[in-house]
């Protein structure tokens, strides 16, 4: 059943978790962006949740469910050519936020190619592309790149997520996360948490930076149109 299928997509989401793929927890971003935390805060999650869809697909048709069931439903995009139109001619338009945000619609549409039956989002993402290309013209280049680290298939080494994670933060000129966590079971065999031993060269108390921790969860859907301009 539907309700089955739904249950099982969340529980494969929270394996990753107990399989020891870590999970990003603090980020820094620079001072005159800082306005934007709440933005790059709402990325991250659905980031994570597009990005564990690649480790959890395979795994959910080996169960034996339908490839048609795997994602819940395809959310229409917003009108991008009227977005995109606003934002040529707004001289308060911020490329440093409206260009993560171009990327992150045209990513969440064509990943979705690769775990979707039906043709709305290879439509949604080209659209996307275009629109957004139109804006940010290094858009094309970027999503391109984009497309190569994901088919690389180089997301499921466990040991070398963060870095292939962040690599696609850094694409998207989204900031990476400085410090991780992953979950490894103890002696009696109670969850633990612990940070991986590398951490990015980023001193977190200069005063051109703000080093905020995110929610710690990946299992957020959806995308809401946010504000490009100040």
């Amino acid at each position: 059943s539907r309700t089955a299928e739904a249950l099982c997509h969340e529980l494969l989401h929270l394996s990753t978790r107990m399989c020891g793929f870590p999970f990003g927890e603090k980020f820094f971003i620079p001072h005159d962006l800082i306005d934007y935390a709440a933005t790059y805060m709402g990325f991250y999650p659905v980031i994570g949740n597009l990005v564990e869809h690649e480790l959890i697909f395979e795994k959910f048709i080996d169960i034996g469910f339908d490839k048609r069931n795997f994602l819940g439903c395809i959310s229409p995009p917003p009108d991008y050519k009227t977005l995109a139109s606003t934002a040529v001619k707004s001289s308060f338009y911020r490329k440093e936020i409206g260009f993560p945000w171009w990327c992150l619609e045209y990513f969440r549409h064509w990943i979705s190619i690769r775990h979707w039956i039906g043709y709305e989002p290879a439509l949604y993402a080209d659209c996307a592309l275009f629109w957004g290309s139109k804006v940010h013209p290094s858009m094309k280049a970027t999503t391109r790149n984009i497309r190569d680290l994901i088919e690389s298939g180089v997301l499921t080494d466990r040991k070398q997520y963060h870095r292939h994670v962040n690599t696609l933060l850094e694409l998207m000129k989204i900031p990476k996360f400085t410090e991780w966590t992953f979950i490894k079971s103890g002696k009696d065999s109670t969850p633990l948490v612990y940070r991986l031993a590398h951490k990015e060269k980023i001193n977190p108390n200069g005063s051109n930076s703000h080093v905020l921790k995110t929610m710690g969860t990946t299992l957020k859907h959806g995308f809401q149109p946010i504000s490009l301009s100040e």
